[in-house]
């Protein structure tokens, strides 16, 4: 019976793949931020450099993070300026190789194939993550690097039939995909070095040699930002106004200021120069932070809230979806708290992924998709609490 598993892992990729498929069929897979990545992308072909500018003078961008234009640069090189089409099909297929990472990690942390089947057959199920991922969007590209990661990093450092330079290796190149996945999703920046100190009772090497990796990715980017800004901007900007809105909508504050600062912002990040954009950030952080010395209570209860709510999608315009998404939210996160409490150790690494985005999102300005690099190792949490609460209710029975 065991050896369905493996079989039933690469169902769940196929059925993914159909499903995104579908999705490409039935949506157009483009939103407001599809343009501004888009048009950095079509800039770099054209040599105007990393610009969202329409028009000279093409100032250096600062606001959106690398990885994915990078992407679209290489599609377009090699497909077209702007086919859409060629983006979507990539990404579906990139979608629908995360059953296999999520299969094959889940069976190394807990050394059996029944809830790392589950959790795949999950992940493809999982209509969020298909939906963004056939979209033109930087959601697909970062939820697949951080899979990766996490997959190359379960071979290189826990593993004991790796060792030496093969173990290295691994963890090297899980350190640079962590660092890509942040320089696809900037929030993911810290990630890399708190899940290398998973693995320091095992190799306490492999931590170095995963930060190693990390640095490799990250740092070349840091450093030209400091060449273009003289400031010391890790990946982007963005975190001062994200900051700053997520602490106004705690208190409520109007939807006219609230548009009236987002043209603002806008404007700054696509024609602004650089000196310029990092100022505006900085004043909107420096606000958000004053919000937060006049507001505290209704604004940490806030941080709070959001922390779980980040795991429910809301369509506002849709009462039935936003109804469905608050409660499959809720059960998700039922069902990933009691695979936590039944085998803590075991999915430690999963744990601090959900967390580390959760905690990281709570303060600022948040959307349900922004958790999807995580979703996956929810949702091997949540397998093994629908297996532990079924068997539990077979006992009592």
């Amino acid at each position: 019976m065991r050896s369905h598993y493996p079989k039933l892992a690469v169902a769940s990729c196929l059925l993914s793949l159909f499903l995104g498929a579908v999705m490409v069929a039935v949506s157009s897979g483009w939103f407001a931020d599809s343009a501004s990545y888009q048009r950095l992308a079509v800039n770099v072909l054209r040599g105007h450099g990393y610009s969202q500018a329409d028009v000279p003078p093409f100032h250096p961008d600062l606001a959106r993070a690398p990885g994915y234009p990078a992407l679209l640069t290489a599609i377009y090189a090699l497909a077209g300026p702007g086919n859409q089409l060629a983006v979507r099909l990539l990404q579906i297929v990139l979608n629908a190789s995360l059953p296999f990472f999520v299969f094959a990690v889940a069976r190394r942390w807990l050394r059996e194939g029944r809830a790392p089947a589950l959790a795949g057959l999950l992940v493809a199920l999982y209509l969020p993550l298909t939906y963004w991922s056939s979209a033109v969007l930087s959601d697909g590209l970062a939820v697949w690097l951080l899979a990766a990661a996490v997959w190359t990093w379960s071979k290189g450092s826990p593993a004991q039939e790796n060792t030496g330079v093969r173990a290295a290796a691994w963890c090297l190149l899980a350190g640079m995909l962590t660092g890509l996945a942040a320089l696809t999703r900037p929030v993911l920046l810290l990630l890399g070095p708190c899940l290398a100190l998973t693995g320091v009772r095992a190799r306490k090497w492999a931590v170095l040699v995963m930060i190693g990796g990390w640095l490799i990715a990250v740092a070349p980017w840091t450093i030209r930002n400091y060449l273009v800004a003289d400031s010391f901007i890790p990946v982007s900007l963005g975190s001062g106004y994200n900051l700053w809105l997520g602490n106004a909508e705690a208190i409520g504050i109007t939807e006219i200021r609230r548009a009236e600062f987002t043209l603002c912002v806008r404007g700054l990040q696509k024609s602004s120069p650089p000196s310029q954009a990092v100022a505006a950030d900085r004043a909107f952080f420096q606000t958000g932070i004053g919000l937060l010395c006049q507001h505290p209570w209704p604004i940490l209860q806030a941080w709070a809230v959001r922390s779980f709510t980040i795991w429910m999608a809301k369509p506002m315009d849709r009462p039935l979806l936003r109804a469905l998404g608050i409660a499959g939210g809720a059960i998700l996160l039922l069902l990933a708290g009691v695979g936590a409490y039944r085998r803590p150790q075991a999915l430690l690494p999963a744990l601090l992924v959900v967390g580390y985005v959760s905690l990281c999102h709570a303060p600022f300005h948040s959307v349900a998709r922004m958790a999807l690099p995580a979703g996956p190792w929810l949702l091997v949490m949540a397998a093994v609490g629908m297996l532990s609460w079924r068997r539990s209710r077979a006992e009592a029975s």
